[in-house]
C-alpha cells in the first residue's frame, strides 16, 4: 500500500525489518537535509548599496548609487568593529554593516561625534 511517500511492506518479521530499516534512513535523511538548509540559511552578509560615506554628528549618511541611505545614531543600539567593518544593531532594521577603508578610525569617529566618548576598537590580537 502506498503511504506517505513510499512503500509500506506488510506484516512479517521481514516486513517489520525492512520498515524500521526505511524509516531510519528517512529519518537520518531528513537530519542531513535539515542541517544542510540551516547552514543555507545561516546569516550571511548581503551587499545593499555602495558609495561615499559621510559621518557627521547625528548619522551616517551614504550616497548610494540608487539612493542615500540615513543610519541615525539616535537608532544605533549597538555598534562594533571588526577590523573589517562597522557592524551595528538598529532599532526597526537588520543588522548592518558599513565595510569601509580603515573601519576602526572610524569606529572611534562615530563614537566621539555620537557620544562624545572616546571608545577604542577591539584588538584583534595581530598587532605585536
Amino acid at each position: 500500500m502506498k503511504k506517505g511517500g513510499g512503500y509500506v511492506f506488510g506484516g512479517g518479521a521481514f516486513g517489520m525489518a525492512f520498515n524500521a530499516a526505511r524509516l531510519t534512513t528517512n529519518v537520518m535523511g531528513n537530519g542531513i537535509r535539515k542541517a544542510r538548509a540551516g547552514r543555507e540559511a545561516a546569516f550571511q552578509w548581503r551587499p545593499l548599496d555602495q558609495g561615499q560615506l559621510f559621518v557627521t554628528n547625528r548619522r551616517f549618511a551614504v550616497q548610494g548609487a540608487r539612493q542615500w541611505i540615513d543610519l541615525w545614531y539616535q537608532n544605533i543600539r549597538m555598534a562594533d568593529c571588526n577590523g573589517r567593518a562597522i557592524e551595528m544593531e538598529m532599532s526597526g532594521s537588520p543588522r548592518t554593516a558599513l565595510e569601509i577603508p580603515t573601519p576602526d578610525y572610524w569606529f572611534v569617529m562615530f563614537n566621539k561625534l555620537a557620544y562624545d566618548r572616546v571608545v577604542m576598537p577591539p584588538d584583534d590580537g595581530t598587532q605585536a
